[in-house]
């Protein structure tokens, strides 16, 4: 029997060596990761742990592996279609994105370029990006890929990738050349905010903002906290109770005056004279989107000619479905006369209970409003329904999710912390996994 023992003693000992092994190579990139830098004057810093989340869907591919492996699938790959080490870039144990703006929602990463080819073929075959020949700045080796709202610049040695609306291809050459001598190590950033450290993904700005999620088997959790100047909370908020047939309800309670003299110029652009209505505004409002269509009649004016070969006016009416879209707000109720009939849809108005009433829906006006004290001064709550794939398609990923809520509760007259979580239609799977990874 002495052979059993000599193979269990093998098996025991490549076990150790795998796991000392494994240990080491993680100790590694961690190690490495420590060292990443970003450009001294960043403004806010979002961090990805790339490692932790893979371990976290490898252990949870354990137990569902027809799902991860059933199509020749595994936890390193992106959309289960280009392997993370086979795209031509080193990606790190944590990713850091970063923005240089506190008034932009641009971010950046510098990423160490280890395959010029398959960086091409994966920008190109796998992101659907096309090189930008526009852009005149460019100096030999140094090519720019574009997209949308996706743009990467790289050379031999690094690669730039940002994120955002409008093309910084300027700011991406400057980071590109930069030899980082000026620039500081991005897990300084937020290191004195004990609720950010050892999260699956984070974000911090140099204001103490922050926020995280942790995703989870079957959901992701939330936690925030903002401080804004534009936020002004009442001392005793209320909350109406959330009808069960809502899609989507949301609701704050803070002095809206401040948010709109802030969002005055998107404001005019609804011809919504801001000077004139923020002094009658309260500290409440919601959006409703509930679970159902209403018909809309909208009149289509065109001309054509009589037999007398006269211009002529013809009108016609025609029927279109609008979501059942409510929005209220606590003002002034002189203030109706200030609001358009239309904006992207037909609203009807009216005034009760100290709230005026917008609505597409015409059952909205026959029902009341009843506020009750509550500790939250801001409440989301989504739930999955039929209406949901018409008009929240264009959410990434938003069939998978269930069901959602996001409660506030005042920590000062400008301070929010924000706690919630979104629960999967698939319980089992990692929802990290769910939304890059599975199909």
């Amino acid at each position: 029997m002495g052979w059993i023992k000599k193979t269990i003693v093998f098996i025991l000992g490549l076990i150790a060596v795998l796991a000392i092994s494994f240990f080491v190579f993680k100790y590694y990139r961690s190690s490495k990761a420590e060292n990443i830098k970003i450009p001294e004057n960043s403004v806010s810093v979002i961090r990805l742990d790339v490692d932790g989340l893979l371990l976290k869907m490898l252990k949870n591919s354990l137990s569902n592996y027809s799902e991860y492996y059933g199509s020749k699938q595994d936890t390193s790959t992106i959309g289960g279609k280009a392997k993370l080490w086979n795209i031509g870039v080193h990606i790190p144990a944590k990713l850091y994105m970063f923005s240089l703006s506190d008034t932009s929602h641009h971010y950046y990463a510098v990423l160490e370029v280890t395959d010029r080819a398959d960086i091409q073929n994966f920008l190109k075959g796998q992101l659907g990006l096309s090189q930008d020949s526009v852009f005149q700045g460019l100096e030999k080796g140094q090519e720019l890929y574009s997209k949308k709202h996706v743009q990467a610049l790289f050379d031999d040695q690094r690669l730039i990738l940002s994120l955002g609306k409008d093309q910084q291809a300027e700011t991406m050459l400057t980071l590109l050349k930069s030899d980082q001598g000026e620039w500081v190590y991005a897990n300084g950033f937020g290191k004195t905010l004990k609720e950010i450290q050892d999260t699956d993904m984070s974000f911090v700005d140099k204001k103490d903002n922050w926020a995280t999620v942790n995703f989870q088997n079957g959901r992701f959790d939330i936690d925030a906290f903002v401080k804004s100047s534009l936020l002004g909370f009442p001392s005793k908020p209320v909350q109406a109770v959330i009808p069960e047939d809502n899609v989507l309800y949301m609701a704050l309670n803070s002095d809206l005056s401040l948010i709109l003299k802030d969002k005055e110029a998107e404001l005019e652009k609804l011809k919504l004279p801001v000077d004139s209505i923020y002094k009658y505004v309260g500290n409440f409002a919601t959006i409703e989107l509930k679970d159902k269509e209403v018909l809309e009649s909208d009149t289509i004016i065109t001309y054509d000619y009589d037999d007398n070969f006269e211009m002529t006016e013809k009108k016609e009416i025609n029927q279109v479905e609008v979501p059942s879209l409510t929005f209220q707000v606590m003002a002034s109720p002189h203030l109706l006369g200030y609001l358009p009939e239309k904006m992207f849809y037909k609203f009807g108005k009216d005034f009760h209970n100290g709230l005026i009433r917008l609505s597409t829906d015409p059952a909205a006006f026959g029902q009341n409003i009843d506020l009750q004290p509550s500790p939250n001064v801001f409440v989301l709550s989504y739930q999955k329904k039929p209406v949901s794939a018409k008009y929240l398609g264009w959410l990434p990923n938003y069939d998978k999710i269930l069901k959602g809520d996001l409660n506030g509760i005042a920590e000062g007259s400008n301070s929010l912390r924000l706690k919630g979580g979104f629960a999967f239609e698939n319980s089992a799977i990692n929802s990290f996994y769910q939304i890059i990874g599975s199909k």
